[in-house]
Formats: structure tokens, sequence, C-alpha cells
């Protein structure tokens, strides 16, 4: 999830393989649906490693197992 420290910079979006970041009101937010946290692509998210502003933090009302981010991912981008 994206906190109220973000600076709207945009650098997260840029960085997110499978478009799980949007623009809302104030601030970006995620798509969890989407979101498969680089799993299968890389060891860390990459929207957290270029966030200037560290605001991009586990949700923890979507904590997902590996095993579930790599299903995701395999919905999303197939086999």
């Amino acid at each position: 999830m994206i906190i109220d420290e973000c600076t709207s910079c945009g650098l997260c979006v840029d960085e997110c393989l499978s478009s799980a970041i949007l623009e809302g009101d104030q601030i970006y937010v995620i798509n969890p649906d989407m979101c498969t946290e680089c799993a299968g692509f890389y060891i860390e998210p990459q929207c957290v490693k270029v966030c200037p502003a560290d605001a991009i933090k586990p949700d923890p009302a979507h904590c997902e197992s590996i095993e579930d981010l790599l299903k995701k991912q395999k919905h999303i981008y197939g086999e």
C-alpha cells in the first residue's frame, strides 16, 4: 500500500510491471488484484526500491504468500 508520505512523484508507476499503481485523489494507490510484488521477475518489489519517500509498505489487509503471488503473476502474464 502507498501511505500518506507519498510525494506523487510517479517513479513507482514507471517501475510497475503489472500496471497495478494508479493515480489516486491525493496520492498513488496500488490495486491489490493486479500487484504481484514483482514475484517471478525480481527479488523485491521494484516500486519499493525506487520510492524516494519510503511510502510503499506491506498492506496487512492483503498478505499473500510467494505461491499466491506467482499464481497471480501467471494469471496476468500467462505461462
